[in-house]
């Protein structure tokens, strides 16, 4: 036992000794200071606080930094103690510069509480600190003019002098509130960037992981209610303004397993810093999983078409203020991209976008453009970081008249498309669910289709996804739907309504004779371009048989916006909760097309892209589509046609308790892609009769 004792005993000695070391290593590399000097002030009695070591001058970091600190630095310098300190730069320009740019510290954590002169004072290590290029501590030192004692804060009425004490307690006492100032109490505006897990290269373009400082701490902000104002904020913070301001969600570029975090919303951007924002939260929460992050750039992007007439199409080549001309990546480089990049240049036609393959050394921007083709600049545009080393740069050919893609397509498909058949006189027999939905009449919706495993294979009829008939043979579905099923393993079914009967004349199943499936399909994020067109196989030199029950959809022009559409819906046979069956009989749903931006929110950046439509309902929880609507189209009603928008592609469990919206295919984006489908085939308009029917049925076993 007293082996023991003396073991403890030694052991404490030893820790103690170790700690005075530290804090004399500490305070050593105080007393290297050489030399102390105030710069920024109207007077000699003002400035920011810079100290000498080596003969090269560096700022205190204002971690810490308080009255005991103020009074040591003005006594070392002359004065009698000081009468205020300030922190947050107060007497140095935040130029843009500034605020970009590493700024030389020497000192941080600087702690003079028991110290009688300068050099006594403990800091961190000489260089070493975690300070913002803006955290740089100042003072006031005390003067003839001086009206309040050496122990008083001067208000700043002109008239009262207050307790030390009281000065940044979260009381206010001056009148004027100038003891509980931001400036002096908080860390404003103090922002940087963590380098996250996705590297990239574009000189002029900074990214990271948020991180705000509050009380000498560094906090991750979530994302939960984070916009594009806000990160406004945080990028003019960091000196970059009038350029890309993107917030990025889910942990896009990395999580931050701080326990401690913040939350900011609701800010117009033309803030000073977040801590002006009418929401905003320090909190003790884990969002290491929804950790926000931001890209800022200073100033528009410039661009240029080498290779002479941009109609003849040249290599899109980009820079920033004070940069060099670079090429951009060409994975993803899509049409929407290329109708932006046109219409800086002047061309307000058809554009289209291509890759041509990196053949040299010159510099080149290691992202991905993300347009949705209504931008005016480029900068309003959103932009993902590449996986992988881009092996392709972007190409850009501009036209200066519009609508050759949709007249050349509009050319080959009917044009008697997205009519439906007045049913209000019509015997419609059993009314006949997506979830939550109300039963449309059997002849709504006459282009849906289901594509359904062959019967003859085990869980044969069972549906697998829907679809819609956009000419005599020819589908337009979800890529997705081809992912766990062969297209030999399916059927496309049209014409039905009540999936238990075969419904006479009306009711037909084509085997499938192709699919096209997006090539692009999930090569960027998850089930990014997710489209597929289908070929059915003709049965006796005929397609799909047009009448009152079966009819094409109307597919809209390429450069249709999405802010202006409404009267939208969607309809088909998926089940109602997760775990049940298909129904019988197919469910409508009204839906509204909400802003991209918040189905980002609600998806993270990797999920959601330009090849995306938001959509959603005013219950989700109860209302929207669920497992085998997928593929299934969002029509919206333009005149008197009903025109297909979107089709389903992803979302959450349905049954399953969530207020957030479904992600629909963007059909605009791929009207010349189904174009080049269609061509080398030289496809002839459909003919444009309706057959006459009859309502019989069988029961489907």
């Amino acid at each position: 036992m007293t082996g023991h004792r003396h073991r403890t005993v030694t052991t404490l000695v030893l820790l103690y000794v170790l700690l005075c070391d530290v804090i004399t290593s500490f305070a050593q590399d105080v007393a290297e200071v050489e030399n102390i000097r105030l710069i920024g002030g109207s007077n000699r009695y003002e400035g920011n606080v810079e100290v000498e070591v080596n003969g090269v001058w560096g700022f205190v970091c204002d971690d810490g930094f308080g009255f005991p600190e103020a009074d040591l630095v003005c006594r070392e310098i002359g004065h009698d103690g000081a009468e205020k300190y300030t922190r947050n730069n107060q007497f140095g320009a935040s130029a843009t510069e500034r605020r970009q740019n590493p700024v030389e510290f020497w000192l941080d954590d600087l702690a003079c509480e028991n110290a009688t002169t300068f050099k006594e004072c403990s800091s961190s290590r000489l260089g070493e600190h975690d300070c913002g290029s803006t955290q740089i501590a100042g003072v006031v030192c005390r003067s003839f003019q001086s009206r309040c004692s050496a122990v008083e804060f001067p208000c700043g009425d002109g008239r009262a002098c207050l307790e030390r004490e009281k000065v940044c307690d979260g009381i206010t006492d001056c009148k004027d509130s100038s003891d509980e100032r931001a400036e002096l109490c908080e860390d404003v505006g103090v922002v940087r960037l963590r380098p996250g897990n996705r590297p990239f290269t574009a000189p002029g373009l900074v990214a990271g992981i948020v991180q705000v400082k509050r009380q000498g701490a560094w906090l991750p902000l979530c994302d939960a209610f984070f916009r594009v104002n806000d990160s406004k904020v945080l990028c003019k913070n960091l000196g970059y303004t009038n350029g890309w301001t993107l917030p990025f969600f889910g942990s896009y570029l990395g999580e931050d397993p701080s326990p401690l975090s913040v939350s900011v919303s609701k800010c117009t951007g033309k803030e000073s810093w977040i801590g002006e924002c009418p929401s905003l939260n320090w909190t003790e929460e884990d969002c290491s999983e929804n950790t926000a992050g931001i890209l800022c750039s200073e100033g528009a992007v410039t661009t240029r078409i080498e290779g002479g007439n941009p109609e003849s199409g040249g290599l899109l080549k980009v820079k920033l203020k004070g940069r060099k001309w670079s090429g951009i990546c060409g994975t993803a480089f899509d049409d929407l991209d290329a109708k932006v990049i046109c219409r800086m240049h002047g061309y307000t036609g058809d554009a289209s976008a291509s890759q041509e393959p990196r053949t040299s050394q010159d510099p080149i921007w290691d992202i991905l453009l993300d347009c949705t083709g209504h931008e005016s600049r480029l900068h309003q545009c959103r932009l993902k970081i590449a996986d992988e080393e881009c092996t392709s740069v972007a190409f850009v050919t501009c036209s200066r008249s519009r609508g050759g893609i949709d007249a050349q397509l509009r050319s080959v498909l009917p044009s008697n498309c997205g009519l439906v058949e007045n049913s209000s006189d019509l015997y419609i027999g059993f009314l006949a669910k997506i979830r939550g939905g109300a039963t449309p009449s059997q002849f709504d919706y006459p282009w849906k289709v289901t594509l359904r495993l062959k019967k003859e294979l085990e869980g044969g009829g069972s549906l697998v996804c829907g679809g819609s008939i956009i000419s005599e043979d020819l589908v337009l579905t979800a890529a997705h739907c081809f992912g766990q099923n062969s297209e030999l393993a399916m059927v496309v079914r049209t014409g039905d309504f009540d999936s238990a009967y075969v419904e006479g004349s009306f009711e037909e199943e084509f085997d499938i004779d192709k699919v096209w499936v997006h090539e692009q399909y999930e090569d960027t994020h998850f089930q990014d371009n997710d489209i597929a067109l289908v070929r059915i196989e003709r049965k006796w030199g005929r397609g799909f048989r047009f009448n009152k029950r079966v009819r094409p959809v109307c597919l809209p022009s390429s450069d249709a916006s999405y802010e202006e559409i409404s009267d939208c819906s969607v309809a088909g046979w998926g089940r109602t909760m997760i775990f049940s069956d298909p129904t019988q009989k197919p469910n409508e749903l009204e839906v509204v097309v909400f802003s991209d931006s918040l189905c980002e929110v609600y998806f993270g950046t990797y999920n959601y892209s330009s090849s995306s439509v938001c959509v959603g309902t005013e219950n989700p929880f109860l209302r929207r589509p669920c497992a085998g609507d997928s593929g299934g189209a969002l029509v919206c009603k333009t005149g008197n046609r009903e025109v297909l928008y979107g089709m389903v592609s992803a979302g959450p469990l349905c049954g399953i308790l969530s207020f957030s919206p479904d992600v629909f295919t963007r059909v605009t984006k791929y009207i010349r892609w189904i174009q080049e489908k269609i061509a080398p085939f030289g496809y002839q308009p459909s003919q444009e009769r309706f057959d006459s029917f009859t309502l019989r049925g069988s029961f489907r076993g």
